[in-house]
């Protein structure tokens, strides 16, 4: 299929902080001294309605 426009975005991603690989939402030792209890609110969007939303995007995207 040819593309429309020059320019084109091939593949648009959500990124979402995942708490065994590392957290967004707090400083390491602030994470250190919470319980497990405390770090599962802040990834229950529920408790904390931003943990809904995406933390970035990626975006591959070709210039002509």
């Amino acid at each position: 299929m040819p593309y429309p426009l020059p320019g084109y975005i091939s593949h648009l991603e959500e990124m979402h902080d995942e708490k065994d690989k590392g957290h967004f939402w707090f400083f390491k030792d602030k994470r250190n001294k919470m319980t497990a209890e405390e770090i599962d609110e802040y990834y229950d969007w529920h408790v904390n309605p931003l943990a809904a939303l995406p933390q970035g995007f990626s975006i591959c995207a070709v210039k002509q």
